[in-house]
Order: C-alpha cells, then sequence, then structure tokens
C-alpha cells in the first residue's frame, strides 16, 4: 500500500469497506447455517458440543494477543500517511508484534496439547465409546488454534490499513473451505472428531500462508526488523487494552467453558446451537465497526469542531440499528419455528428456542455498545471498558452457576442478557463524557430505543398470530414478514438517504 492511499476520499473507503464487510460476513453467516444441520447428522449433538469446546477455547485464548492485536489495527491506520523514520518504526512493529503473534502460538499449542487428554477424560462429559476419538481430535484441535491465533494479527492490520474487500474475500474462501471440505471429508472418508480437526489444521494453515502474503503486500513488501523499542511507545494503550480484551473474551467465553462442564456434552451442543443463531446478528456488527472506526480514530485525531465525527458516530449506530434490531428480535420471538426449520429436529428446537431468544436479545444489546467502544478506542480512552468488565467478569461465574443449577439448560444464557442489558443502561452513558456528548441523548433514543420499540411493535402481533398457524410454512412466512417489515419501520424510522451508501441510495 502507498501513501496515495491516504488520498482516497474516505467516504469511499467506508463504503467500499462496509460494502464488502457485508458481503463477507453474510458469506460466512450463510456457510455456516448450512454446514451445522450437517454436523449435526455426522457427528450428532455431542459432536457438535466438542465443535462448540473447541470454537469457544479458540476465541478464549486470543486473550493471548496482550491487546497486540487491536494495538496494530489502531496502529494501521497511520500507517498510509506515514513516512520515512514514522514508516519504518512502524514496519518495524509489525514486524515485531508478528513474531511475538507466532512465539505465543507455539507455547499455546503445545500447553494444549499437552491438556487435551485430560480434558476428554476429566473436564468433558464424553461417552465412553467417543473417548479415544475426542483425544485425538482434541490433540488437533490444539494446532488449529494456534493457526487461528496467528490470523489474529493479520486481520487487525488489514481492518487498520483498510484493505477490508481483500481481507473478505479471502475468509469467505476459507470459511467455504472449512466447512465444505469437512463435510465431505466426515461423509466419504470417516464421521469421526480426529477427521474433522485434521482438515481444519489443514485449511489453518493455509489461511496462515494466505494472509501473511496478503499483509506484507499490503505494507509493501518492506525491509523489517525485530525490535523490542518499536512497541514500547504503545505499551500503556496496549496493556489496557489486553486487560480490556481479556475480560471482553472472558465474559463472551467463560460461560460456555463453564456449561461444558455442568452440561452433559449433547446438551452443551445444544446450548452452541442457541449460541450460534443468537450470535449471528454479530456478524452484521463486524462490517459496520471495520467499516466505521478507521475514520472515526482519523476524525478523533482532527482538532477542533466535532460535528463531522458526531455525523460519522450516529450515522454508524443508526446503521447498526437497522441490520441488527429487526433480526435480532425476529429470532427472540420466532425462535422455535427456525430451530425447527433449520436443524430438522423438534426436540433441539423445543429445548434450545428459550435459550435463543436470551442469547439473541443479549446480542443486540451487546451491538449497541460496539459504536460507544470505537469512540472510546478512538481517543484512546481504556478505563471505562476495562472497570465495566472487570465487574462483569466477577458477576458471570457466579450468575451462571447459580442459574444452571437452578434451571438447566433454560438459565445458561440469562447471564449473557443481564449483563449486555447493564452495559446499555450503566456504561453507555458514561462512553460520550467528554468526548462527544452531544451525541448522547441522540445515540441512546434513535439508535438504541426507538428501534427496539418500533420492531416489537411490528413483530408481536405477526407472533401473535403464527401461534393459531398448525403449519411450519405458514410461521416462517409471518417469520419473514415480520423481519422484512421491522426493518423497512426502522430504516424509515433512521432515514434511509442518512444511512444508506451511495450504492444503495441511488
Amino acid at each position: 500500500m502507498t501513501s496515495d492511499t491516504a488520498n482516497v476520499d474516505p467516504v469511499r473507503h467506508i463504503n467500499r469497506n462496509l460494502l464488502a464487510n457485508l458481503l463477507g460476513q453474510g458469506w460466512s453467516a450463510l456457510m455456516a447455517l448450512l454446514f451445522v444441520p450437517f454436523y449435526l447428522h455426522f457427528l450428532g449433538a455431542a459432536g457438535y458440543g466438542l465443535v462448540g469446546f473447541y470454537a469457544t477455547l479458540s476465541a478464549l485464548l486470543a486473550i493471548m494477543d496482550g491487546g497486540l492485536g487491536a494495538t496494530v489495527t489502531r496502529e494501521a491506520v497511520a500507517y498510509p500517511s506515514s513516512n520515512g523514520t514514522e514508516r519504518q518504526h512502524l514496519i518495524d512493529m509489525f514486524h515485531t508484534i508478528e513474531t511475538l503473534f507466532l512465539a505465543a502460538a507455539s507455547v499455546l499449542g503445545v500447553i494444549l496439547m499437552l491438556l487435551a487428554p485430560i480434558l476428554a477424560t476429566h473436564w468433558l462429559h464424553v461417552p465412553a465409546a467417543r473417548l479415544d476419538d475426542t483425544r485425538r481430535g482434541l490433540a488437533l484441535a490444539s494446532i488449529a488454534i494456534a493457526l487461528q491465533f496467528v490470523l489474529g494479527f493479520h486481520i487487525g492490520c488489514l481492518v487498520g490499513l483498510q484493505r477490508q474487500v481483500s481481507l473478505n474475500a479471502a475468509n469467505a474462501i476459507v470459511s467455504s473451505l472449512r466447512g465444505t471440505g469437512a463435510i465431505l471429508l466426515l461423509w466419504l472418508y470417516s464421521p469421526s472428531m480426529t477427521v474433522f480437526f485434521a482438515w481444519q489444521c489443514v485449511v489453518g494453515a493455509l489461511a496462515l500462508v494466505c494472509f501473511h502474503i496478503m499483509t506484507w503486500r499490503s505494507l509493501g513488501r518492506p525491509p523489517a526488523r525485530f525490535r523490542w523499542g518499536s512497541i514500547r511507545g504503545t505499551g500503556r494503550f496496549t496493556a489496557s487494552l489486553g486487560i480490556i480484551n481479556i475480560l471482553g473474551l472472558v465474559l463472551t467465553q467463560l460461560d460456555k467453558v463453564i456449561l461444558s462442564r455442568l452440561l452433559s456434552l449433547e446438551y452443551f451442543g445444544y446450548y452452541m446451537i442457541a449460541w450460534s443463531a443468537g450470535t449471528l446478528t454479530l456478524r452484521a456488527t463486524g462490517p459496520v465497526f471495520n467499516a466505521y472506526y478507521p475514520r472515526i480514530a482519523e476524525l478523533a485525531d482532527v482538532p477542533g469542531e466535532k460535528s463531522d465525527l458526531r455525523q460519522t458516530y450516529l450515522q454508524a449506530s443508526a446503521l447498526l440499528a437497522v441490520m441488527v434490531v429487526p433480526a435480532a428480535m425476529v429470532l427472540a420471538f420466532f425462535g422455535q419455528v427456525l430451530l425447527r426449520a433449520w436443524t430438522g429436529n423438534q426436540l433441539i428446537a423445543d429445548l434450545a428456542w428459550l435459550p435463543l431468544a436470551a442469547i439473541s436479545l443479549g446480542t443486540m444489546c451487546n451491538a449497541f455498545m460496539h459504536m460507544p467502544y470505537a469512540l472510546l478506542l478512538a481517543y484512546r480512552k481504556t478505563s471505562l471498558p476495562l472497570a465495566q468488565n472487570i465487574i462483569a467478569a466477577a458477576l458471570l461465574p457466579l450468575l451462571t452457576v447459580a442459574l444452571v443449577r437452578h434451571y438447566g439448560l433454560e438459565g445458561a444464557s440469562g447471564p449473557w442478557l443481564v449483563l449486555n442489558l447493564g452495559y446499555i443502561l450503566f456504561s453507555a452513558p458514561l462512553a460520550f463524557n467528554g468526548l462527544l456528548e452531544k451525541a448522547r441523548k441522540p445515540w441512546f433514543v434513535k439508535c438504541v430505543l426507538l428501534p427496539v420499540v418500533l420492531s416489537t411493535l411490528v413483530i408481536l402481533p405477526l407472533f401473535a398470530l403464527s401461534t393459531h398457524l398448525s403449519t411450519m410454512t405458514g410461521q416462517l412466512a409471518l417469520a419473514a414478514a415480520a423481519f422484512l417489515a421491522a426493518t423497512v419501520a426502522c430504516a424509515w424510522h433512521a432515514g434511509w438517504k442518512q444511512i444508506a451508501p451511495p450504492w444503495l441510495s441511488r
């Protein structure tokens, strides 16, 4: 990438990146929806529970980056406009951080491989007939997790460099290979966890090579050297982000680690199905955050009047609400019939619909918090999210154990909803203090409260009507109608011309 990139119209950057992110995440979501029924068919609910445990470990152990991944994104924003000594400093920083990622991944992989037999025997409730296969699968999963960990550096760098078209194209190819290849091998060779995770290792290695080439090609293939001093200046920001990321990942993954111990592997599989469906809306959050955050960070660095920052911030928040709220509310109301249509299993639908409702509403609240978090990161203010996550991390294990022991699977998703609702009510109003206070009220009223109210008013009558229908086809038709009507209502409220990128509003 050359310095000419810095002269590109920032609105064009946002529109191009947003479209790329939407298409990339949309494709990944579609692949996930298509693959899960096949995983359930070949591996069963218990096998899918192990896949969910692998995904949980992979996400949870990303905390080992110590905040360096987020630091890379923030510093990469400045790379296109840098030159001379400053540019060489950034190049050395990126090379140093990549080396640290590789070292941490090696340690992580070895530790997980040593723990694999213990996890299979003493932590997970694995049926005796599947114990050997589970041990081998977890050992291979350790390698796959280590490879996935290093990708965090490259993804962060490419997002900051605004190379999101290439990033999403690569992600779409990788996600397609992961699922399609796994299903073919499970079908044609052996329906075992060993085969599944062996394929994840192969795709992970190919993805790492591909992303490494993309990253350094985007940087212009400059000479780089390992220098501790290159990351010294980011120490405080990186350390704060590291703690925030650790706590944030604990909050999204620790409950599932606890549940994998408290629930049978089969019931944990049911919960992971609900989690996979209920968090689908986060795939819409990422595109908006990744498209707008670099621009918000740029505007935050500009001294003086913040009207452009306020406009950009509210535009991103309004678009996020349109993309998240209708889908989350439909999942909450129509979850049972959607699960039955998706998995083809009435038992799963009956057991997982209540966790799905709570997860989808909690995910909606979590999505709302992404733009306040972007604002804080843009100003390098980390004390609020740090305090918030410390409190939440202390409460999460207690709430999870208490609710699961009293209510079983039905109570497993309660902590996710309670904590994210607390963020909206208590943390979000504080995020604007001293930064963008004029945006606080319009954000909460126009981008949070009214989209939820409008969606509820539109969806509730259609859901009530669906309860009187006996056919799944009719219920699904009403769910689709509810989603479309809620989306139109939210878009109308936000002002279509205000939130629509040029390639949609023409």
